[in-house]
């Protein structure tokens, strides 16, 4: 009888410790799906025309303005971008007087800042200096 015990409590541990295992597993495999790299096109735009594109890839859920600023010059005034790649908005000199950065996601305007703009995978996004 004592056999028996000793066996179910050694199997009961085992599979405990198993359990236990697969578990930490599956936490880390979640933890990792949010760090993979993803694949986002960066269009930039000067009066409806196009002058620079880049594919970068950055983290899952990157907001815009981090992947902004890690792969364009920026400059930033109060948290609202007011210069991308040394193109600055309402700028009489440079011939932007009354022009401004704007987005777009995959086609659709932007509704909040570029820091609340959380990027997934084959995101477009298009930014044009531009009147309207």
């Amino acid at each position: 009888m004592k056999k028996i015990l000793a066996l179910f409590l050694y199997l009961s541990i085992i599979s405990l410790v198993i359990g236990c295992g697969n578990s930490a597993t599956g936490a880390k495999n979640d933890n990792s799906s949010t760090d993979k790299n993803i694949d986002v096109t960066i269009i930039l735009k000067e009066k409806h025309k196009e002058f620079e594109r880049k594919e970068i890839k950055v983290k899952n859920k990157t907001d815009l303005q981090t992947a902004m600023n890690d792969n364009f010059k920026l400059e930033l005034d109060n948290g609202l971008i007011i210069s991308i790649a040394g193109k600055e908005q309402d700028n009489a000199k440079e011939n932007t007087k009354d022009c401004y950065w704007i987005y777009d996601v995959n086609g659709t305007p932007a509704m909040v800042g570029a820091n609340e703009t959380k990027l997934k995978d084959g995101d477009k996004i298009v930014w044009d200096l531009s009147a309207s």
